[in-house]
């Protein structure tokens, strides 16, 4: 058994920390960014007002439809998947993770339809983050996490060299 084959709390704990100081630090708009945002079109208070209501609205109206439909599909598949007799690691890289990406890949190609390739590419890379700092790391400050020989040896090498290739299909400006 290797090192790497248990993520305990002191780690995770670091990991988290981490993640929210780099959020904080993100939050904060720079020079560069201000410098391509575009203008915006004066409006008068009242219509914003009504505006930022019907976004939130559609916003929570989203992701109540998005946390509902993910649960159906999780739930379904790994009832269907356990009958069967698949292991948990095959449920979790497959059934769960695909569950889990389709309201990231629903807003993805929204996105990239509407020409908004950087929310696209930014989903993508943030829901990775997300789900190996934040939710990993939470995960491990609740309970150490173990992790078998098979995930170390050959799902991480994998995933690693998929994040590697994302590199030639991403271009710059």
């Amino acid at each position: 058994m290797s090192v790497f084959n248990w993520i305990k709390r002191p780690v995770s704990l670091i990991t988290v920390v981490c993640f929210l100081m780099t959020t904080v630090l993100f939050s904060y708009p720079s020079n560069s960014y201000a410098a391509v945002q575009p203008t915006l079109v004066h409006e008068d208070e009242e219509e914003a007002k009504e505006r930022a209501v019907n976004d939130l609205l559609l916003v929570a109206v989203g992701a109540v439809g998005v946390t509902l439909g993910a649960s159906l599909l999780i739930e379904s598949a790994v009832e269907m998947a356990s009958r069967v007799g698949i292991s948990e690691l095959i449920i979790g890289l497959t059934i769960i993770s695909v569950g889990t990406s389709l309201p990231e890949l629903a807003s993805s190609a929204t996105a990239a339809k509407k020409g908004k390739h950087g929310i696209s590419i930014g989903n993508v890379i943030g829901s990775n983050i997300i789900n190996i700092v934040l939710v990993l790391g939470t995960v491990a400050l609740i309970s150490p996490v173990s992790v078998a020989d098979k995930v170390t040896n050959l799902t991480m090498p994998i995933l690693m060299l998929i994040s590697f290739l994302m590199l030639f299909f991403v271009k710059g400006d």
